[in-house]
């Protein structure tokens, strides 16, 4: 399925937690894991660290992608480009800010990565347990009517066929929707997933807080990976409400497939 695991490396807290669990998936896949680096990863010595680093975690290939001329998320964006069928995997980390009001914010380079990624992007969330590697048990699918929930369904059925995964298409509706309805109108998207992954199932489940909702469902699953089919952001950033709130909250990866078309 994925034959590139490309992961960011600048020295950072937060892309030092992203290698432990893009390495277990690259060897999960038998993927070659990429690291991108912007900065003095030319040297010869912190690449032998780093090589020896990522393979002690993973048992994976390793091979680097130095980019002295971008940032680090436009170099993540050109190695994705430029890889076979790659998947991105970035840890999100907050840092507090103000001083009477603790408030947590993300760091930029995850929102930035989702704004032009050709690729899917996994986030690790602040959550979830990197010392743990990347262990799936299932896929649970936040799933509508859009192309973009096409796109996600597309993209856990080949990574629930690979790994042999559960599946779960999980549909959330205002209180008072119909859910029959709901359900009839995402049957098709069932039967894709099923005719790769015959372990799906699809539910709808009545929630005012969506976003709240997924993340309970992912919590009954250990090392569950949680789908979303958009990011649901705009041009004040690219993840939404929703997805922001998933993201902080999950105890799971949170999968974005690239976008629709």
């Amino acid at each position: 399925m994925f034959k590139h695991v490309i992961v960011p490396f600048d020295g950072r807290p937060e892309t030092r937690a992203a290698l432990t669990p893009a390495g277990d998936l690259a060897w999960r896949c038998g993927a070659k894991l990429v690291v991108v680096t912007t900065n003095a990863a030319e040297d010869t010595s912190l690449r032998v660290a780093l090589k020896s680093q990522a393979i002690t975690k993973s048992g994976a290939d390793v091979d680097f992608w130095v980019d002295l001329e971008r940032s680090l998320d436009e170099a993540l964006v050109e190695a994705a480009r430029h890889r076979a069928d790659p998947i991105v995997c970035v840890a999100v980390r907050h840092r507090q800010q103000g001083l009477l009001r603790r408030r947590t914010v993300m760091t930029p380079l995850p929102e930035a990565v989702l704004r032009r990624s050709p690729a899917p992007v996994l986030l690790v969330g602040p959550e979830v347990d990197v010392g743990r590697g990347l262990s799936p048990s299932a896929m649970v699918v936040a799933v509508d009517t859009s192309a973009e929930a096409e796109q996600g369904v597309a993209v856990a059925a080949a990574y629930a066929e690979q790994f042999r995964l559960d599946v779960r298409l999980v549909a959330v509706v205002p209180p008072g929707a119909d859910h029959l309805g709901t359900a009839d109108a995402l049957r098709p998207l069932l039967d894709e997933v099923a005719a790769r992954a015959p372990r799906a199932g699809l539910e709808v489940v009545e929630a005012e807080q969506p976003a709240a909702a997924l993340v309970a469902i992912v919590g009954e699953r250990s090392d569950a990976v949680l789908v979303l089919p958009s990011t649901g952001g705009d041009e004040r950033g690219p993840l939404g409400a929703v997805a922001r709130e998933a993201v902080e909250r999950s105890h799971g990866p949170v999968l974005f497939p690239p976008p629709a078309g």
